[in-house]
């Protein structure tokens, strides 16, 4: 994690978590810690029926870091061929990070990352560039992720995708990710683990 990525994060999070209090809905986030390495996302976030991916970096300069990463390749060169999980992809994956004029902007994963400028020639992405043109500023991407217009799965379409990320775009044993929360039912500062993401969406339901 470089320089403030973690002040990107809890700003973010802090942000949607009072736009959801407003509007009287849920929003929970669950980091996704070593696990990012697989789901390409450092952070799950739900509005307790529905969930999206994001990762997270500092400042729009900190994208070329996904050039490092074999799996990232991989999954970029994936989504140029299978169209349907291209679609789900369109709808849940994001990244997310700080403009220079302190405001927070978010785009589709491959829409910044899939491209030659990001992987190099070699990696025959048909996009030269990043497509800016879906960018769009924190506040817009909580409105429409709130009101489940858009930016999100149902939870057995983001199963469905997540499962395609962890185990074809990754080569990963896993099919699912552990997710850990504040036991909301405890009265003292306790954890619980959920197994997999359908675990937490039941979970998510009961209160």
């Amino acid at each position: 994690m470089s320089a403030h990525e973690q002040a990107v994060i809890d700003a973010f999070n802090s942000f949607v978590r009072a736009k959801a209090l407003e509007a009287g809905k849920g929003y929970h986030e669950f980091a996704l810690d070593g696990q990012d390495r697989d789901a390409g996302a450092d952070y799950l976030i739900s509005d307790k029926t529905r969930f999206a991916l994001i990762e997270f970096k500092y400042q729009e300069a900190s994208i070329a870091g996904e050039a490092r990463k074999v799996r990232r390749k991989t999954l970029c060169q994936l989504l140029e061929r299978e169209v349907e999980l291209r679609k789900l992809h369109d709808n849940c994956h994001f990244i997310c990070w700080s403009n220079s004029s302190h405001g927070i902007d978010l785009n589709i994963y491959r829409h910044e990352v899939c491209n030659s400028q990001i992987f190099g020639p070699t990696a025959a992405l048909r996009s030269p560039l990043p497509h800016t043109a879906t960018r769009v500023a924190a506040e817009r991407f909580a409105s429409e992720f709130l009101s489940q217009s858009s930016r999100s799965l149902t939870v057995a379409e983001f199963e469905g995708y997540l499962n395609w990320l962890l185990t074809k775009a990754s080569v990963s044993t896993l099919k699912s990710v552990e997710l850990l929360a504040r036991d909301h039912t405890s009265e003292s500062c306790a954890v619980i683990t959920f197994p997999n993401v359908r675990a937490a969406f039941d979970w998510l339901q009961s209160w």
